[in-house]
């Protein structure tokens, strides 16, 4: 066994050439032009094989087998890749990745037709996907195809995946164009807790209570737990209120007995709720705090301050920050806010003697005024003279020893316009009388009107 490299000789059982160290290969090497004669002779050889099994009978063909040529693996190898390339492409381009990415791209082209194409064929072959339904209308809103695109997001909100997203389209697009009524009629028949929660005011219902109906040991004061943009009106006779009846701007205050609170509300988009009635049993010992209007603040008119009692009981009150108590002033009509700084402590009594928590109230009432009280009193001694009602400014009066004198209780106001209250009083003997008789003064033209009470707090101004 000679080297094929050298020529040396090798002894049989070497692998290796000791001469040059070369490799002894058992296959020679074969150059390509070598490997394609073959190739070429061997597709030639099983042409004419063919030709000749074609001619035979495959009783007397004596060729079972052949040895397939290399160059066609080759082909079968590269024919099957070919394939399972074209097969995997295909599957790509028809992917639902690929043609968003497609839809995206055609959006930042701004050919917002082909967008929709495509979306509409992403649709369809995911129709159980909200989020294709919404996606393609968007694109149709774009192209002015607002009833497409509408028609797309009612069907969204039917679908299992993605639902939120397709209300969230739905309630933009509708109020967009303020069809509060459908927004309202798609919410009612919503099965998603979440779903409704985010748009409840859509719905339009009364916010909850904060004491659900019920009986209760206490008095209670009623107030609504959630924020709302309406109006809450109520009526407490059991009848259904409308949009006439008292408006809710301060808790409710409900003392011992049976009650019937019936509300409605309307919302910012003047949709009217259906009425929610609340019933309530109130048994308790302790009378309900009163219910003091106006609020503690800033003033610029005479507000009179008035409060709502729960009947049975009596309210007493102080101006001193102490604390009333049965001997205090008892509150029988309303009382008119004093010039200033005051503050207000009132309590309830019951029968049984019980009291409640003290309400405070505290006010600041600033007018604008071109008189002071002194000067508006002048100016009310001036006309009364002038009538010949007193004789002189130190009020003395025909055939009679004493003397009318006038005294500044408080300032009212109607209709935006302040006045000084003046009372007039007789004295005689030390003796100081009030009359009852009273005099209204313009703080800003100084006009003199005269006052009728009612006895209920409210006054009656007539010209003098």
């Amino acid at each position: 066994m000679k080297c094929q490299k050298c020529g040396a000789k090798m002894p049989s059982d070497h692998l290796y050439c000791d001469v040059c160290g070369a490799e002894y290969q058992i296959v020679p090497d074969f150059e390509p032009e070598i490997e394609n004669s073959i190739a070429k002779s061997m597709f030639e050889i099983s042409e004419v094989i063919e030709k000749d099994n074609y001619k035979k009978s495959p009783k007397t063909s004596n060729i079972r087998s052949m040895r397939v040529p290399s160059f066609t693996v080759i082909f079968l190898i590269v024919l099957l890749c070919s394939i399972f390339v074209y097969i995997g492409y295909s599957n790509y381009t028809s992917s639902t990745n690929y043609r968003n990415k497609q839809a995206i791209a055609a959006v930042s082209n701004n050919d917002y037709y082909k967008a929709a194409q495509i979306y509409e064929v992403i649709r369809k072959n995911n129709p159980q996907d909200a989020y294709w339904y919404i996606k393609e209308a968007e694109i149709r809103l774009v192209l002015h195809q607002p009833e497409n695109a509408y028609n797309l997001a009612v069907s969204a909100i039917q679908l299992d995946e993605n639902q939120e997203l397709a209300y969230d389209f739905l309630m933009s697009y509708l109020e967009s164009v303020q069809n509060y009524t459908e927004m309202r009629q798609h919410l009612e028949n919503c099965p998603y807790s979440t779903i409704l929660e985010k748009y409840w005011e859509y719905i339009c219902v009364v916010p909850p209570v904060n004491y659900e109906s019920g009986s209760y040991d206490k008095s209670l004061e009623l107030s609504f737990s959630k924020n709302y943009q309406g109006n809450i009106y109520y009526t407490l006779d059991g009848t259904i209120p409308n949009t006439n009846s008292p408006k809710y701007e301060a808790s409710i205050k409900l003392g011992n007995g049976t009650h019937t609170i019936t509300f409605i509300y309307e919302n910012k988009y003047h949709l009217v709720s259906e009425p929610a009635v609340y019933n309530y049993v109130i048994s308790s010992d302790i009378p309900m705090n009163p219910l003091v209007n106006p609020s503690s603040g800033n003033y610029d008119y005479a507000e009179m301050i008035e409060l709502d009692i729960e009947e049975g009981t009596q309210v007493y009150y102080t101006t001193d920050f102490s604390e009333p108590t049965t001997e205090s002033p008892e509150y029988t009509s309303p009382i008119p806010m004093p010039l200033g700084e005051s503050h207000f402590n009132f309590m309830a009594v019951s029968e049984k003697g019980f009291a409640s928590d003290i309400v405070q109230r505290d006010y600041l009432l600033n007018i604008k005024t071109n008189f002071t009280i002194e000067e508006a009193h002048n100016l009310l001694v001036e006309k009364l003279i002038s009538t010949g009602h007193i004789l002189n400014s130190v009020g003395s009066v025909e055939n009679r020893y004493g003397v009318l004198q006038y005294f500044y209780k408080f300032p009212i106001s109607e209709t935006e316009i302040n006045y000084y209250v003046f009372e007039e009083h007789y004295l005689e003997n030390q003796i100081n009388n009030p009359l009852n008789n009273f005099y209204a003064i313009d703080v800003i033209y100084g006009t003199i009107y005269k006052l009728i009470p009612d006895g209920d707090g409210n006054y009656t101004r007539v010209d003098f």
